[in-house]
C-alpha cells in the first residue's frame, strides 16, 4: 500500500467580526481581524512546503451563512495557490457557513471538492497510486441536530478511508446539539482516519484509528486559548503519524501567578516582564492575569482593580511589531474549602439547593437578551463550576467571619 500525506484544518472562520473587540487601537485590531486570513495562508504554505497528496477543511470555512465576498475571494486565491502545485482540497461546510444561506457565489477552481448536503463519497488517487475514499456531508442548514454518523458506509475500491465530519461528541456537555455522535460508532465504522471539525479545542479523541478535532485556525475570544494550527497527517501500513503545526499569528493566553506583591512597583515589573517574555516569542499576544488576593497588600489589589494599572500596560502596544496586549487583571479569591461545614444544617441545605439550582434558567436573560447575545458566548461546564464554587466561597467567608464580608 502506498503511503499519502494530509492537512487536516477546520474552522477558519473567515470573515469573523471579533465583536466587541472594536474598541482596541486600530493597528492591534487590524491584526486580529486579519489574523485568520494569516493563518489560513501558512497552512497552504505547510500543504505546500510539504508536498501534501490533498487537504482536507472540516466545515466553518466561513463565519456567517452570507459569506461576505472578501472571505470567499481570500479563500479562492488560495486554492489557486494549490491548484498550482497540484493538491486537491475536500471541504465540507459546517453550521456557520451551511448551504442554505444568502451569498453571492464566488466559484472556486476544480481542485476544489466540496460535499453536498447529503453524506457521500468522494474517490481520490493520488500521485503515486494511491486510492482514497473520503466521505462527508455538508450542512443543508443551519441545525443538524440528528445523528449523521449512520449514513457513512464504508465502500471498497480504497486503500484508504477517511471521514470528515463537522459535529460533537454526544458526551460533550459544552456544545449545543450539532450533528452528535459517540467515539464508538465513528470507530465502527471501519475508516483509517477521523477529520473532525466544530469543536474549537483541538484533541485526540481516539488513536488507531485516530479521530480528531484540529480546533480553530485562530482564537477568536478569552476563551479559545493556547497555540491553534493544524495537524499534518502522514499514513502508510504501518499506521499513522500525526503532527500539529500551530499557524495562528495572535494567541489568547492565561496566566495564574501565585507571587506576593506588597507594592505596586512590584506587580508593575513583574507583568512588565511578562509581557516581553511572551515578546520574545515572536507572536502577538492578549494576555489575561489572575492574581491571587490574599497574597497582595490592599494597595496592590485595589491598583490591579482600579484600571490605571492596566492602561498603563497597555501604552506603547499599538507601535509594538508584536504586541502583547493584558487585556485582564483579575484579582480572584482563594475561599476557604467548605467540608468542615458539610455536616451544618445550613450547608446541608445548601447543597441540596445546590443540586437542583438551574443556572442556564438564571443566566438566560442575558445570554438570550436581544441586545447583549452578540457580545456573549454560552458559559462552558467549567466555567459554571466556577461560578458555583465562588458563591459557596462567599457564604462559607461570610460564615468564618461571624457574619461579615
Amino acid at each position: 500500500m502506498k503511503k499519502i500525506s494530509f492537512v487536516h484544518t477546520a474552522d477558519l472562520h473567515l470573515g469573523s467580526p471579533f465583536l466587541g473587540l472594536e474598541s482596541l487601537p486600530k493597528s492591534i485590531f487590524e491584526k486580529i481581524r486579519d489574523a485568520a486570513f494569516q493563518s489560513f495562508s501558512r497552512i497552504v504554505d505547510l500543504a505546500i512546503g510539504r508536498r501534501a497528496d490533498f487537504v482536507l477543511v472540516a466545515g466553518d470555512v466561513y463565519d456567517g451563512e452570507d459569506r461576505d465576498v472578501r472571505s470567499q475571494l481570500y479563500f479562492r486565491k488560495e486554492m489557486e495557490r494549490l491548484r498550482g502545485e497540484g493538491i486537491p482540497v475536500y471541504v465540507i461546510h459546517g453550521n456557520h457557513d451551511h448551504l442554505n444561506g444568502n451569498w453571492l457565489k464566488v466559484e472556486m477552481p476544480e481542485n476544489v471538492h466540496i460535499f453536498s448536503g447529503k453524506v457521500e463519497t468522494k474517490l481520490l488517487q493520488t500521485g503515486n497510486g494511491a486510492r482514497v475514499h473520503l466521505y462527508g456531508f455538508s450542512y443543508p442548514a443551519r441545525h443538524v441536530p440528528e445523528p449523521m454518523a449512520a449514513g457513512y458506509q464504508k465502500k471498497e475500491g480504497a486503500h484508504y478511508h477517511i471521514g470528515l465530519l463537522h459535529g460533537h461528541d454526544g458526551k460533550n456537555p459544552n456544545h449545543y446539539v450539532y450533528a452528535p455522535f459517540s467515539v464508538d460508532e465513528l470507530l465502527e465504522k471501519g475508516f483509517d482516519y477521523w477529520a473532525l471539525g466544530h469543536v474549537h479545542q483541538r484533541a485526540v479523541l481516539h488513536r488507531d484509528p485516530y479521530v480528531v478535532y484540529p480546533g480553530n485556525i485562530q482564537g477568536r475570544n478569552r476563551k479559545e486559548t493556547g497555540e491553534k494550527g493544524c495537524y499534518f497527517v502522514e499514513m502508510d501500513p504501518s499506521g499513522t503519524s500525526l503532527e500539529f503545526v500551530p499557524t495562528a499569528p495572535v494567541l489568547w493566553l492565561r496566566e495564574k501567578t501565585e507571587r506576593e506583591f506588597r507594592t505596586v512597583d512590584e506587580l508593575y515589573d513583574f507583568l512588565a516582564e511578562r509581557k516581553e517574555h511572551h515578546r520574545r516569542r515572536g507572536v502577538s499576544a492578549f494576555l489575561q492575569l489572575d492574581l491571587d488576593r490574599h497574597r497582595l497588600s490592599d494597595s496592590v489589589a485595589a491598583a490591579a482593580e482600579g484600571g490605571d494599572l492596566l492602561k498603563a500596560l497597555q501604552e506603547g502596544e499599538a507601535d509594538e511589531n508584536c504586541f502583547v496586549w493584558i487585556h485582564s487583571l483579575r484579582v480572584r479569591e482563594e475561599f476557604p474549602d467548605l467540608s468542615p461545614l458539610a455536616g451544618e444544617p445550613f450547608f446541608r441545605q445548601l447543597k441540596k439547593e445546590r443540586e437542583i439550582f438551574d443556572i442556564d434558567a438564571a443566566l438566560a436573560p442575558l445570554l438570550y437578551h436581544p441586545a447583549a447575545r452578540r457580545y456573549l458566548d454560552p458559559l462552558t461546564a467549567e466555567e459554571k463550576e466556577e461560578i458555583m464554587k465562588e458563591a459557596e466561597g462567599w457564604i462559607a467567608s461570610f460564615f468564618r467571619s461571624g457574619g461579615k464580608f
